[in-house]
């Protein structure tokens, strides 16, 4: 079959698994760099994700979209410009039931609010589009599957795994994680539950995490095949190092890099944890123990000079909830008053705040933890962009940040800015503050009268701060803005509505989170006026430990690793280029001759 213009339709390998984290990820990335090797141009595609680790890529009009991060990782190994096509739709979970609906790249409330069936006939004609697109214009697609293809209760609408595979005549690879046990079963099982035509799209079985001897293996590859007329095609070992995050959780396994741990980064794993993939680099840091907090026993013994990561969040008040269900706030305003180092990204700068304002029903209100005097209020529109800053000068432990240039990503509902009362008391003369990306450019910082602050993101927007519902704090300077500046009993404030909700917050100097210059100014934990680092994305305590940033990605750039862990941190990360090239090494080696090549020739499928 041809494209518009007598090309070649892309001819299409696909990655089809016996469950979720078998490894087609993995695999599928490994095959886009393999392939991309052979000289062709390769693209990678999924008709439908569902996670909450995203990324930030082009879409139809130059507007900028969401699509999973497996798909970014994947069009790197193929050196393709990662776009919202290769991955149409994202499903972004918020609770078991229901999930946020991205639709080449934007978000679609109306799809969310269908039922699963219903949503799969409306959306299949945009995910045909984007895949026939594709193959127009690419000499190979390497398409990954979700979950099982052998779901049986979802045939009817499936569209993520046999209707791509017959729409594309791919030719199928099986893989399954032989490492859980099972590996044979789980592979006739899903082989014999599969439709008698569509049997013979699969060109081939694949043992993935393979630890011990493969001799020990025979005879049951020859039985499959006796029974099947598939192939074992490839066994490939366990690979503990192979730089890639994980794309359905995280991993607690070999989560330490080499040598003796002089620092340990606790990551708060929520429920709705998101971008978590952004802390893969952490794993390999020599030194550096990455650790998943899920109680406070995890934060316990953690020295100053260890991290407190409040991560990206789907679900911030629900995650807010769970915090303190666990205990865990009370350890994180322990760790803080003690001069430990906290850092929020995203939903966690959020949490560090002192309230969630919710009155469109994007997320929902709740108290914050009082570390930053902060403001987040949920909006309908979301931003999407990629950023660029230079971080001026921090204090404290963060002070190895000062100037350093970084990229990254935005993805999140919430604007959020200081208090009204904070923002006129920091402000500098003649009422404008630069902003500190090193662009020297004014952004107002008067304080808005009756009621309204201003959003500090650069444009000057009235966002009203209407008074959160019950359980968040009392209101301050009768502008409806919920914040607390009473001392608290050791080291944490009471939620004033009488719920008993602990919103923690360190001890400022004097022993209290006074009110600054006698105005009811919050302070932030640690003592001194909290500073708006870059308008509207990065925020610092005045005791220097505790950072909230918008910023997705900082952990990514090698320059911030140097800076915050010396020349091991930038000399532990290996390139893009090297590790992708490093996996196709890895499938070249496990692969039986010949195969790879087998799957893109031209006439029919390879005989199983």
């Amino acid at each position: 079959m041809t494209a518009p213009g007598g090309r070649p339709l892309a001819r299409c390998v696909m990655v089809l698994g016996t469950s979720s984290g078998a490894g087609k990820s993995w695999l599928a990335t490994a095959l886009c760099r393999w392939y991309s090797n052979q000289g062709l141009k390769v693209a990678p595609f999924k008709a439908q994700n569902m996670s909450n680790n995203a990324r930030v890529v082009p879409g139809p009009g130059g507007a900028m979209g969401e699509i999973g991060s497996a798909q970014y990782f994947q069009s790197l190994a193929a050196r393709a410009a990662p776009e919202v096509r290769m991955n149409p739709l994202l499903l972004k979970p918020e609770t078991d039931t229901r999930s946020q609906v991205v639709l080449l790249g934007q978000v679609h409330a109306d799809l969310g609010a269908l039922p699963w069936r219903g949503r799969s006939a409306r959306v299949w004609p945009q995910i045909a589009a984007a895949l026939d697109a594709l193959r127009a214009q690419n000499d190979v697609l390497v398409i990954e599957g979700a979950g099982s293809p052998a779901e049986i209760n979802l045939y009817a609408s499936d569209i993520v795994n046999l209707r791509v595979a017959r729409h594309a005549a791919a030719r199928c690879l099986l893989v399954t994680d032989i490492d859980r046990g099972g590996a044979f079963a789980h592979l006739y099982g899903t082989w014999a539950l599969l439709p008698e035509a569509d049997r013979r799209s699969i060109c081939g079985f694949v043992l993935n995490k393979f630890r011990g001897d493969a001799a020990l293996l025979d005879p049951a590859p020859q039985m499959l095949q006796a029974l099947t007329g598939v192939p074992t095609v490839a066994t490939i070992p366990m690979q503990w190092q192979h730089g890639l995050p994980e794309e359905d959780g995280m991993s607690d396994e070999r989560s330490q890099g080499a040598g003796a741990v002089h620092t340990t980064v606790a990551v708060v794993a929520c429920p709705r944890i998101s971008n978590l993939d952004e802390f893969q680099p952490l794993r390999n840091l020599p030194g550096v123990r990455l650790l998943w907090a899920r109680s406070p026993a995890d934060l316990a013994g953690l020295r100053a000079t260890d991290w407190v990561i409040l991560p990206g969040s789907k679900a911030t008040a629900a995650d807010l909830a769970w915090l303190r269900a666990q205990g865990l706030d009370q350890a994180i305003a322990t760790h803080a008053a003690q001069g430990g180092m906290v850092l929020g990204i995203c939903g966690g700068l959020q949490m560090l705040g002192e309230a969630l304002i919710d009155s469109a029903g994007i997320d929902g209100n709740a108290p914050g933890l009082g570390l930053l005097p902060l403001v987040t209020r949920f909006e309908p529109a979301k931003t999407v962009r990629r950023t660029r800053v230079r971080f001026p000068a921090l204090q404290g432990a963060w002070a190895a940040l000062s100037g350093l240039q970084a990229s990254g990503y935005e993805i999140h509902h919430g604007q959020t800015v200081l208090h009204p009362a904070a923002m006129s008391a920091a402000r500098p003369p003649e009422g404008a503050r630069t902003a500190a990306a090193g662009e020297g450019i004014p952004v107002t910082a008067a304080r808005p009268p009756e009621g309204a602050h201003t959003a500090a993101v650069g444009a000057g927007i009235p966002v009203t701060a209407a008074r959160p519902p019950e359980g968040a704090h009392t209101v301050a300077a009768g502008e409806g803005i919920p914040v607390t500046a009473d001392r608290p009993p050791e080291g944490a404030r009471t939620a004033a509505a009488g719920e008993g909700i602990s919103v923690t917050a360190a001890l400022s100097p004097e022993g209290a989170h006074t009110a600054a210059a006698g105005a009811g100014i919050p302070v932030s934990a640690g003592g001194g006026l909290a500073r708006e680092l870059i308008p509207g994305l990065a925020w610092q305590n005045g005791a220097g430990n505790v950072l909230g940033l918008y910023l997705h990605g900082l952990l990514e750039d090698p320059a911030a690793l140097q800076a915050l862990f010396g020349r091991a941190g930038a000399a532990a990360l290996p390139t893009p280029d090297a590790m992708f090239d490093g996996l196709a090494r890895t499938i070249d080696a496990c692969f039986a001759p010949g195969v790879l090549q087998a799957l893109i020739a031209p006439g029919p499928a390879p005989a199983a």
